[in-house]
């Protein structure tokens, strides 16, 4: 999520990257990124994204996921 659907939605501390905000980040390069959901599977993850952190706490690492649950609250309209 960015600065603008943040603010649009009225969600505090998320969308930049500044001191006292959540640290959400994703690493990847985009011609690595593949969807591989099918209709017939769909409950396959998405691929080609390095790094993944989650408030601050790195969650998948070489692409390896080291922690699925470092999220700390939903996110509600």
């Amino acid at each position: 999520m960015t600065s603008l659907p943040a603010k649009t939605m009225g969600i505090d501390r998320r969308g930049l990257l500044e001191v006292g905000n959540f640290a959400d980040m994703i690493v990847f390069d985009p011609r690595n990124v593949k969807e591989n959901a099918t209709y017939l599977d769909p409950y396959q993850t998405a691929t080609g994204f390095d790094e993944v952190m989650l408030n601050g706490i790195q969650v998948v690492v070489a692409t390896a996921v080291v922690d699925e649950r470092s999220g700390g609250r939903l996110l509600r309209q």
